[in-house]
């Protein structure tokens, strides 16, 4: 069961012992807040202003992020399981360093993104605007890219095992030592 948390001061509180749970958190500015370091477990954000939130080194757990603005949002060193970030602004938002599992990103702005040394496994991005995001020296474990824009991508040094991408616009994008073993 989830409990209803909107308030920043509620949000406050319950990050003083370090995690996040079973909560649903809507229409809340949390814009420049800082999560580092706490654990986010079973979250539900709807429609959340989290403009250059720090997550770096968070663990985010069955997360959803829906609706939400999270333009220059920082994800480093996160490591991320089972979220579903569906329709949500996350322009040069930064992954890098991060290790993403289970995950989907579905209709969502993430152009200027980085997930520069990501580990990705098991990860989808479908319709997403990933133009200009850089994937340089990242895993890409089972990774499916559907329906979305790559153009002008660095892809430069990234692995990609077992990776699909189906109707992927790679205009510009940059190709060079990347490896691709058994992607399609």
């Amino acid at each position: 069961m989830y409990d209803d948390v909107t308030k920043r001061e509620d949000i406050e509180r319950a990050l003083a012992s370090g995690a996040l749970r079973d909560a649903t958190v809507e229409r809340t500015d949390l814009r420049a807040h800082s999560f580092a370091g706490t654990l986010l477990e079973r979250v539900k954000l709807g429609a959340v202003g989290m403009a250059d939130v720090d997550l770096r080194g968070a663990s985010l757990r069955h997360v959803g992020l829906v609706g939400a603005t999270a333009r220059g949002a920082r994800f480093g060193r996160c490591e991320c399981e089972a979220i579903d970030v569906a329709q949500s602004e996350l322009m040069e938002a930064s992954f890098a360093d991060a290790r993403v599992r289970r995950s989907v990103f579905r209709e969502s702005g993430m152009a200027n993104s980085s997930f520069e040394r990501a580990s990705l496994v098991d990860v989808e991005f479908d319709s997403a605007d990933l133009t200009r995001t850089s994937f340089e020296g990242a895993t890409l474990v089972r990774v499916r890219f559907s329906d979305l824009s790559l153009g002008n991508a660095n892809l430069s040094g990234a692995s990609f095992k077992g990776a699909v991408l189906v109707d992927c616009d790679l205009r510009g994008a940059n190709l060079r030592r990347k490896v691709l073993n058994g992607a399609k």
